[in-house]
């Protein structure tokens, strides 16, 4: 009996784009969602100063974030199958103040 499995390296087929929100307004939901066979994980890193990522923050397809200025920066999705080279996008947060 000859049994065929299926290999396909991860893609991404929809990612959102750079948000920018008001502080205290509600939450922030950065999504990546990607193809592949078998079906990828998703990391979520944030992108340090100096250009390396953080250890993961998150894995799924939607990470969300409280929509203060602590959460401005540059967050990596990384859809990870274990075939060939993950693919990763970067989206940017930028969190507006608040005037009253």
């Amino acid at each position: 009996m000859w049994i065929s499995f299926s290999t396909d390296p991860p893609e991404f087929d929809r990612v959102s784009d750079n948000q920018t929100a008001v502080e205290g307004h509600p939450s922030i939901t950065l999504e990546c969602t990607a193809i592949g066979e078998p079906p990828p994980n998703i990391n979520w890193t944030r992108v340090l100063d100096n250009g390396s990522d953080s250890n993961v923050l998150f894995t799924g397809e939607q990470f969300v974030l409280d929509s203060n200025r602590s959460s401005i920066g540059i967050y990596r999705c990384t859809a990870l199958n274990g075939i060939g080279t993950a693919p990763s996008r970067t989206i940017a947060v930028d969190i507006n103040r608040k005037y009253m």
